[in-house]
Formats: C-alpha cells, sequence, structure tokens
C-alpha cells in the first residue's frame, strides 16, 4: 500500500467521492488521490483470510477474479492522471483516480526515464495493496496508448511481479480519435472502463485469451503483438553474455538481409512444438527479425488421422491400425488445398521470392511434409529446413512390411527434398537410415523463461494457482493436494502410450514402498503424485491411456489412491 495513505484512508473512506484526497512524495512525483476505491471490506472480512493464510490446516478463501482497466491523462503543467477500474467480466466493480504531480527540478527536469520509473512503481504499488487487502487476482489489464507510451516497462512489470497478462489496447481500439469541435473529451474513468472492456474481450470461455490469425491463417502470437511481456533487455539477462552476442549477432544479419521466415505446423495450439513456436516468435519480432507462423485451417476427421499416424511412427498405436493410401491422399489434399487457398499467392510466404515469397521455410511438422515439395517446385533454390519433432525409430522403419515404414515412406518421400533435416531428439541412433547424414542438424527442445510456463511467481500467485487446481481436482473427484502440508511429485505429459504413465505409477509404488525416503513415514508424511496432461479433441487414445491409468492405480496401486492425482 503506498505509504502516503492509511490503510482506512485507502480502502474504508467514509466518503469516497471526497477529492481533497491525501498528499504523499513520491520521488520525481507527489501523488494524490482524487476519487478513492470504493469497495469496503470489514474488520472481520479482513482478518478472516489473513488467518485462513496463515494455516495450512483450513482452506484459503479463493481470490476473486478480476480484470483491470488503466488509463493516463497528461497536461502541460506536469499532472499526470491514472485512472483504474476493476471489473469482473460482468460489471464494473470499482475504480479510482490517482494524480501525480511532477516536481521537476534543475537536475530532474529532463529526466523522463524517472518519471516512468516513478509512474510505474506507482501504478504496481496500488494493484499490489488492492490484490493483498481485497483478496483479489488481476489476471489481464487493458492499457491505453497513452499509458504505454508514458511508461514503457510497465508491461513486463505487471507480468514479472504481479502475474498480470498486459494488454496494450492502439488507438483505434481504444476509441481514441481526433476531438471534433464542440464536442467533449473522453473522461478518465469512462477511458479506463473501455479498457478494462475491451481487454476481457480477448479472453475466451477457459479464462485465457483466445488465438487470433491473420489473412494467411497465420499465428498472431501474443494477441498480434498487443500482450508482449518481455523486452529484449530482459530477453538477454536469461542467458549467458556469448549466448545473448551469438544470437544478437545472428538477429542483425537477419535484419540486414531483409529475410523473411515463415514456419509452416499442423496446429497452433497443444503440444511441445506449439508452445516452443510461440515463444520463438515473440523473441523473434522482438528482436526485429521478419517470421511469420502458417498452421492449415482445421479438419477434425485429419487432424485425427495425423494423431494416429504420429502414433504408428512412434510404435505406441493399436495393432493393425495403418496409415492407408486412401489416408494419404486426404492428408495429402488436405496440405495442397490449404496451401493453395493462403499460402502461394502473390506475397503469401509459400509463393516464389520473386512474388513476395518469405526467404526460409521451416516445415516443423511430418504431416506438412508435403509443403517441401510444393515449395521446391515453386523455387528450388529457396531453403527448406524440415524438423521432425518426435522420435521416430531406426529399427521400426527398418522392416519394409511394418505399419510405420509405410507410414515414414510417405513422409519422406516429400521430406527429403529439404536442404537441411533438423532433428529434435540430438541423437543419430534415434533417426532413419535414410536420412543423410550430410544434411542433418541437432536442436533439442527449447523454453522461454518468461512465459507462464516457466517464470517465477510471488508465493501469493503460487497460491491462487493452487487453488484453482484443487477446483479442478474437486470437480474430476480426485483427491487434492495437500501442500505445503504434503510434498508432491509432478508428471506434466501427454496421456500417450509413449509417455509411459503406467510406469510413472509404478515408480511412484516402489517410491513409497522400498525407498529410505518413506522408511517408517506414515502415507500423510510421504510425497503426493501429480499426473498432468493438456487436453486434445484430435487425440482418440488420450481417454483410453487415462482410463488405463486409474484402473491401474485401483486394481494394483490400491492403497496409494489417495495419494496420486491424475
Amino acid at each position: 500500500m503506498p505509504h502516503y495513505l492509511g490503510q482506512d484512508d485507502f480502502h474504508r473512506q467514509s466518503d469516497p467521492g471526497a477529492s481533497s484526497g491525501n498528499v504523499a512524495d513520491q520521488g520525481i512525483y507527489t501523488a494524490r488521490v482524487r476519487h478513492h476505491f470504493h469497495c469496503v471490506i470489514g474488520e472481520n472480512q479482513f482478518e478472516r483470510p489473513q488467518q485462513s493464510y496463515r494455516s495450512c490446516s483450513e482452506p484459503s478463501p479463493t481470490p476473486s477474479k478480476l480484470w483491470l482497466g488503466l488509463a493516463l491523462k497528461t497536461s502541460d503543467h506536469g499532472i499526470a492522471e491514472i485512472g483504474f477500474v476493476c471489473h469482473d467480466g460482468t460489471y464494473a466493480v470499482d475504480f479510482a483516480v490517482h494524480e501525480l504531480y511532477s516536481r521537476a527540478t534543475e537536475h530532474r527536469r529532463d529526466d523522463a526515464g524517472s518519471a516512468a520509473d516513478g509512474l510505474t512503481d506507482h501504478i504496481i504499488t496500488t494493484i499490489r495493496d488492492y490484490e493483498g487487502i481485497h483478496v483479489a487476482k488481476f489476471v489481464g489489464a487493458g492499457i491505453s496508448p497513452c499509458l504505454a507510451e508514458k511508461s514503457p516497462g510497465l508491461h513486463a512489470r505487471l507480468w514479472a511481479e504481479l502475474d498480470i497478462l498486459p494488454i496494450v489496447l492502439t488507438h483505434g481500439e481504444a476509441g481514441q480519435k481526433a476531438i471534433e469541435p464542440g464536442s467533449k473529451p473522453v473522461e478518465l474513468d469512462e477511458e479506463a472502463d473501455a479498457m478494462a472492456r475491451k481487454c476481457i474481450a480477448f479472453y475466451g470461455p477457459n479464462g485465457v485469451p483466445s488465438l487470433r490469425f491473420g489473412s494467411f491463417n497465420d499465428v498472431q502470437v501474443d494477441i498480434a503483438g498487443r500482450s508482449t511481456f518481455g523486452s529484449l533487455e530482459i530477453y538477454v539477462q536469461t542467458v549467458d553474455d556469448r549466448s545473448a552476442r551469438t544470437v544478437l549477432s545472428y538477429a542483425h544479419s537477419l535484419r540486414l538481409a531483409n529475410l523473411q521466415i515463415a514456419f509452416f505446423t499442423a496446429t497452433a495450439d497443444r503440444g511441445g512444438a506449439a508452445v516452443m513456436r510461440h515463444a520463438l516468435l515473440r523473441f523473434m519480432h522482438l528482436a526485429g527479425v521478419d517470421g511469420i507462423w502458417c498452421v492449415p485451417r482445421p479438419r477434425p476427421e485429419i487432424l485425427r488421422i495425423l494423431q494416429t499416424n504420429e502414433r504408428i511412427l512412434q510404435g505406441t498405436t493399436k495393432f493393425g491400425q495403418r496409415f492407408t493410401c486412401e489416408q494419404q491422399q486426404m492428408v495429402t489434399s488436405w496440405v495442397v488445398h490449404n496451401a493453395e487457398c493462403l499460402w502461394v499467392r502473390d506475397g503469401a510466404p509459400l509463393a516464389p521470392r520473386s512474388r513476395g515469397g518469405a526467404g526460409l521455410l521451416v516445415i516443423d511438422d511430418p504431416h506438412m511434409a508435403v509443403l517441401v515439395t510444393i515449395a521446391k517446385r515453386l523455387d528450388p533454390q529457396r531453403p527448406v529446413i524440415y524438423r521432425s519433432h518426435f522420435v521416430v525409430h531406426p529399427d521400426r522403419v527398418a522392416d519394409p512390411p511394418s505399419t510405420a515404414t509405410h507410414a515414414w515412406d510417405w513422409v519422406w518421400s516429400h521430406a527429403k527434398a529439404a536442404d537441411l533435416f533438423i532433428s529434435h531428439p540430438p541423437a543419430k541412433t534415434l533417426l532413419p537410415h535414410t536420412v543423410p547424414r550430410e544434411r542433418l542438424g541437432y536442436m533439442p527442445p527449447t523454453i522461454d523463461w518468461l512465459d507462464g510456463f516457466s517464470k517465477t511467481m510471488s508465493d501469493r500467485d503460487v497460491r491462487y494457482y493452487l487453488q484453482e487446481f484443487d477446483h479442478v481436482c474437486r470437480r474430476e473427484q480426485m483427491p487434492t493436494l495437500v501442500y505445503p502440508g504434503r510434498d508432491y511429485i509432478v508428471q506434466i505429459a501427454p496421456f500417450e502410450r509413449s509417455e509411459g504413465i503406467g510406469n510413472a505409477l509404478a515408480a511412484y509404488a516402489a517410491f513409497r514402498c522400498h525407498s529410505r525416503f518413506c522408511a517408517g513415514k506414515t502415507p500423510e508424511q510421504t510425497p503426493q503424485l501429480v499426473l498432468c496432461s493438456l487436453s486434445s479433441a484430435n487425440d482418440p487414445d488420450q481417454a483410453e491411456v487415462l482410463d488405463r491409468a486409474l484402473a491401474v492405480l485401483r486394481d494394483e496401486h490400491p492403497t496409494l489412491k489417495d495419494s496420486v492425482i491424475i
């Protein structure tokens, strides 16, 4: 809470509409609250969550999920007005307006950086205190263009410090038009309310922003750049100096060459390949490298075939399942149709470079390998990279009559025309012998240290997501986590035969029964096991694998059923 506002003044103001707010020193700014937040929490309500947070034996109250609207108005007199609006997805539930007075001196008159930092500090502190006092969790924030310009570091700090996804609205989306003669400017609280509502509009029914696509069915990463939650400087700090210099040197070369890199995958979500592609495109845009990521228009029937064929190549499918000639023709026709409709016209990424096409193509999916053939027919000299993102064991595709060999032969008939074959598993022993070693490269999985999978979060945010997870467990009639009362072991992997879900259960049973760590301990003193996976509509075997895991737990390890969450 800002030190210039007492707890009662800030949250229990008897006259919320009072305009004589408290004044305090904020470094380069002097701050004054013109409109206080209206929501009131009584003393008993305030004490109840604080007590339950200190106790592990009682469940904590779940924070209210809210969205935030932030807007800024500045004047020539050094006054900055900040509008805050809290929205629950249906109504605006609270608002406040703060005024910051610039204290320019001979030494600070031109210090725009200090002014921006002071503005950002004030906003971050206000939001953090509101969440703590009102037991709330802001999941997203709509930021006006003016505020984004005056406080360029705000979006990164909202994400890093408060786990709030920032969405910077453009001038057109914010409704900021030239003021016509005789018209009145939009009031600050009205603009902040619009920012909150427009932020909510980007979210889907599952509570996360929906994917958006461009004219080439290209994935608009981070809501077309509106929700960029880092900066190039921050990313550079996540690696050592040598790696940073190398990457920035490559980025500089690509910018000088004015080279566009086009990626093609079968889907834009689910699975590690999509996660890595989101992260790579995000970084490329920050580094000024021209990149585009295209996916075909989905057909559920085709996606089901693709999922089954991947299992055939991995050797985990049911006996007798094949990638038939009819299915091969269906997949080929689907890829060709999307290429003709979306990607080969002038200016599209697959078009020849003489007609504005991309300078480098990366085909990142076995079933999109047909694009290698198309690309080479359109522009034979253009470099094409094919990347294999799962293991195709050589012994599995060495037997001519096998179903895996039949499927691999179709993939390789197109992929062999690529200039470079990149293997996701970095080992020659996990590659078919037909892949020429002189055209082979390796690239292991990579992660984004700043995205929602990997970043560091505060204890309060971790507690919020653990409570959300407990709600999911109760809905699925599973045991809930007892953390921090009990530690837990987690495996996050697809529910596929190749991922060894049954092996994880067997290993956990052996750990509980035979390890020195668990010796002499009661079940309540041992770690729990959590097996998690993303659901997938085009995955025919996922429900079967899940059902089998539950049956194994019930029949073979009944004493562990209260300690395992699937």
